[in-house]
């Protein structure tokens, strides 16, 4: 069996796609899996086990030959967990006997052309995860795995020392990213601040990291 998975969103959720990943791979051991992430993600991808094969969509004229080597793959299967114009233009590349995408691409026409299988799924009903894990329903799965699982390179482990080395951190401490791509997404910054000072409470200490867009600084 071969089977394309499309994740070209942030990373964070190409991280709540791995289960469904864990699961393809449980369910159908001797399938080639190829997955295609946006360019931001890619440094994730030596830590998601199970891949066969990756691509990075950069958006550039020199993704031509891999796009080439997507059409001409022969996938039975494409899951698109990333409702965007460009995943569904690759859906559409794979030429797959199965092209899966979410029943709310049914209202926009053009994206009709890209599936020819609708899973009913609504990420605001439900935990982002399960929501990715619903697109295998056709199939037949339903032995899910539902833990992130990352395995981290050395080199990724080494440098994550260094930094932890130079600020001092020692080992009791906690990351917290309150930001997001969207203001609407923001947790209120108080409560985030009351996450913080009970962290400390517990002798912990708090580190805070962003992106670099004004709006997440302005918030932490």
């Amino acid at each position: 069996m071969n089977i394309l998975l499309l994740q070209l969103k942030r990373i964070g959720d190409l991280i709540l796609t791995v289960p469904a990943i864990a699961t393809l791979r449980k369910n159908f051991p001797a399938a080639t899996l190829t997955l295609v992430v946006a360019d931001g993600s890619r440094q994730l991808l030596p830590s998601i086990p199970g891949v066969d094969r990756s691509f990075v969509a950069r958006g550039k004229i020199s993704d031509a030959r891999q796009w080439f080597a997507l059409a001409t793959a022969k996938f039975d299967y494409c899951l698109d967990f990333s409702r965007t114009d460009r995943s569904a233009f690759l859906a559409l590349l794979s030429g797959a006997e199965k092209r899966i995408g979410y029943d709310t691409l049914r209202r926009q026409p053009l994206r009709q052309l890209s599936y020819n299988d609708f899973v009913p799924s609504r990420v605001r009903s439900m935990h982002t995860i399960d929501h990715h894990l619903a697109l295998l329903a056709p199939l037949g799965v339903h032995d899910v795995e539902r833990d992130v699982r990352l395995v981290l390179p050395a080199e990724a482990k080494k440098n994550a020392a260094k930094a932890i080395a130079a600020h001092d951190l020692g080992d009791n401490f906690i990351v917290i990213h309150p930001g997001s791509a969207r203001a609407e997404k923001f947790w209120l910054a108080r409560r985030w601040a009351q996450v913080g000072d009970e962290m400390a409470r517990n002798d912990l200490r708090v580190v805070l990291t962003s992106g670099v867009s004004g709006m997440e600084q302005e918030h932490i």
